[in-house]
Formats: C-alpha cells, sequence, structure tokens
C-alpha cells in the first residue's frame, strides 16, 4: 500500500513538473529587435566622462540588458552602466548590445586639452539633440565656442537624410524607406561642426514623411488606390513628423505629377478627373527624387458606386 502511494506521488510529482514545463513553454519570450543610444557622438577631452542611454525596443522585450565596450579602451573606457571615460587623444566606438547580438554604437573623440566647448545653436539657442524636417525644408545652425572667440568650423553630413553647407545650412532631403512605423520614408543624417583643434559638436536630423496623405477629406495609404468620379476633384496634403506631433507639408516642398494627363489634371495641390474612365498613376517629387504617391481609378459616378476613400486615424508612431 506505501509502494502504490509513492506511485501516485511520483506520477502527480511528473504531472506537475510536465504542466509547468508546458506553461513556460507557451510564454513566448519577446526579444529585442532594435537599440538606439541617446548620442551618436561624442566630443571630449582626456579625463572627461559622459554617459550613454540606451534604449531597446520593443518597450515589452522579455531582457533588455545591454552590454557595453570599447573598440579602443586606450583611448576610450565604457563601464557597465554606459559611463564613457576619455583615455587619450584619438578616438573608439562605444558599442552597446542587446542580448540577442543586436548592436548600436557611439563614435567617441578625445582631444588633449578642455580650453574650450563647441555647441550648436539654433536661432541664438543651443539646439535639440534632434532636429526634423521634410524633404525641401532647410535649418540654419551656427556654432558657438564657450571662450567667446571667433574659430574655424568645418560642417559634415552623414549620408541618411540631410546635407549641410559650409555655413551651416541644412538641407533635408527624401532618404530612404521609412524604418519607423507609419511613415513612407524617414531618412537620418548626423551633423558634425568640429574645429582644426579637434573640438566639436554633432545632433541628429530626420527627414519625414508619412505613409498616409489627405485625399480630400479623408486618409489614404501611399502607394495604394483612391477612388475619383469622372469630373470630380480632390486635394493632396502630405504630413511629417516634428518629434512630437504630426506637421502638414507645405505644398510648396513638393509637387505632384500626373501620369496621364488625358484622364487626370493635376493643378498645384488639387487634382481633377476628366470624362475618360481608367486607372492613373499619381506621381509626388520630393527634393532629391520623385516617387509613386498612389493610383487613381477613375470612373462614372453611379450610386453604387463608392467615391470615398476609407477614413484612417493617423497615430503618432513610436520611434
Amino acid at each position: 500500500m506505501q509502494v502504490k502511494c509513492l506511485t501516485w506521488a511520483a506520477a502527480a510529482a511528473v504531472a506537475l513538473f510536465l504542466l509547468a514545463c508546458s506553461k513556460k513553454a507557451d510564454e513566448k519570450e519577446i526579444l529585442p529587435k532594435a537599440i538606439t543610444l541617446n548620442e551618436t557622438e561624442l566630443f571630449l577631452t582626456v579625463g572627461e566622462t559622459s554617459t550613454l542611454v540606451a534604449n531597446v525596443s520593443p518597450s515589452g522585450a522579455s531582457d533588455k540588458t545591454v552590454s557595453w565596450s570599447s573598440t579602443n579602451p586606450a583611448k576610450v573606457t565604457v563601464d557597465a552602466g554606459g559611463v564613457v571615460t576619455a583615455v587619450s587623444q584619438g578616438s573608439a566606438y562605444v558599442v552597446a548590445e542587446t542580448v540577442n547580438a543586436i548592436k548600436t554604437s557611439c563614435l567617441v573623440n578625445v582631444a588633449a586639452s578642455a580650453r574650450y566647448k563647441v555647441s550648436i545653436t539654433v536661432d541664438g539657442a543651443p539646439a535639440p539633440a534632434m532636429i526634423y524636417g521634410w524633404p525641401g525644408r532647410q535649418i540654419q545652425l551656427a556654432a558657438a565656442s564657450s571662450d567667446g572667440e571667433e574659430h574655424s568650423y568645418q560642417w559634415s553630413a552623414s549620408a541618411g537624410a540631410a546635407s549641410v553647407s559650409e555655413s551651416g545650412l541644412v538641407s533635408f532631403a527624401l532618404g530612404s524607406p521609412a524604418g519607423a512605423e507609419g511613415y513612407a520614408w524617414r531618412g537620418e543624417s548626423s551633423i558634425k561642426v568640429v574645429t582644426p583643434d579637434g573640438r566639436g559638436a554633432s545632433l541628429s536630423a530626420i527627414s519625414s514623411v508619412s505613409d498616409r496623405f489627405q485625399w480630400g477629406s479623408s486618409r489614404a495609404a501611399i502607394g495604394g488606390t483612391v477612388p475619383l468620379a469622372t469630373g470630380a476633384g480632390a486635394t493632396v496634403s502630405l504630413f511629417s513628423f516634428d518629434g512630437t506631433n504630426e506637421i502638414a507639408i507645405p505644398q510648396e516642398a513638393y509637387s505632384l505629377r500626373s501620369g496621364d494627363s488625358s484622364k487626370l489634371v493635376v493643378e498645384g495641390s488639387s487634382v481633377k478627373a476628366l470624362d475618360n474612365e481608367g486607372a492613373v498613376q499619381l506621381y509626388v517629387a520630393f527634393q532629391g527624387g520623385e516617387e509613386t504617391l498612389c493610383t487613381v481609378n477613375i470612373q462614372k459616378q453611379t450610386s453604387s458606386s463608392n467615391s470615398t476613400v476609407e477614413s484612417y486615424t493617423e497615430e503618432t508612431p513610436d520611434w
């Protein structure tokens, strides 16, 4: 009888163990998909420190642990908390890595002495870490030094979203297909200003265009199809993002072009269907290139035809 009870107890233990394993298997692990840093480039002097902050997405990732390393510890070191220390003159990359080996990095430039610091300004005020625009927009940046002296500055921009002139005028471009949900095009460039003795500052310039546009009184998807009755017209509006809100892109920043002017006529930001039925490509041209905005399906208006675009509520994307 005692042996039988032990057998039942063992069977129950095995059943509980298998149930626990089954529950764990059912709990799907959410792995990180991306990692970003609060800085893409730092300018320090020997002995200076700065703290890098890593953002792991999605927010619901099961393990958001980040490991830190330096490509050249003789020049730059970093501790487990992301605190960067400038060791000697030169440069090195500080690398942040997720548990599933997704990496990003920050270039750290180390100057020999700290006679002065350089900062970037916009309209006389300190510039934010990120500036936003759309293809064709321009923002004038300036450089200032903490010693109040006149210095020679050299501006540069990485490829992706913007260029910068010798005077610090940033021009946003079309960039590349979006890497963020909710936008058809989103590019990012690093804008940098440096003095001859290695002092400098940098910020990010982001150019974006929403993946939805305003078609008359409704929203439509870029690259999709919209209906339009013969003889009817619609006004087109495009949108960007300023870091917090969606903003309308000025009409002068882009132009529309009909793929068949015998069916669809374009006047500024307005389009009008003629009497010829059929599908027509509508193109949008930004600084840097022309893209397909949508396909316009022109049909005669009937009581059963649907001439409206499905309503859509734009949600601000989570960068």
